[in-house]
């Protein structure tokens, strides 16, 4: 189970990515006040006055914060890849995951080596969302990635380096 939610995650990013309309969760406040919110002035006779894209961006975080559970409780059987996954798939859909599970994603790649195993798109995805999420102060991990993006440098792209730079600018490292 616990390896399906970030495949899953994955696909409800992806499917937000390329849905016209469908913003990530910043945007979806500020659409809602323009609107005039979603209750009292927003809605009439209970009906909900949001837009069909917004209901379609709240069903896609629903789903995100709703595999937070199974993630967690099995990431031990995860590997770096399934990790960067899931945390490109937060960063992408604007959802901050519930509780304690990016501290947990953290310690998981930073216990065992598994960052070394990971490929220098996984730690390009891992560095983007983390930096997008606001974890820049977890300087154990950027520092561990920083370690495993340079012995993987000669099998990076371009992508992984513009979004390893760009992370990495991001938090202020």
């Amino acid at each position: 189970a616990a390896a399906a939610a970030p495949a899953a995650l994955s696909r409800a990013a992806k499917l937000a990515r390329a849905t016209p309309g469908v913003a990530p969760a910043s945007d979806f406040a500020g659409a809602a006040a323009r609107r005039g919110g979603y209750g009292g002035g927003g809605s009439t006779w209970g009906v909900d006055a949001r837009q069909p894209e917004d209901l379609a961006a709240q069903q896609l975080r629903d789903v995100a914060a709703r595999l937070a559970a199974p993630l967690r409780a099995g990431l031990g059987s995860c590997g770096p890849r399934e990790m960067a996954i899931a945390v490109w798939a937060y960063a992408r859909l604007g959802v901050a995951p519930p509780g304690d599970l990016l501290d947990a994603i953290s310690a998981e790649l930073l216990s065992w080596g598994k960052l070394w195993d990971a490929q220098p798109q996984h730690l390009a995805s891992l560095a983007w969302g983390m930096a997008r999420l606001g974890r820049g102060a977890d300087a154990a991990l950027f520092s561990g990635i920083a370690s495993a993006a340079a012995r993987g440098l000669g099998a990076a792209r371009g992508e992984d380096l513009s979004m390893l730079a760009w992370a990495f600018a991001k938090v202020g490292r």
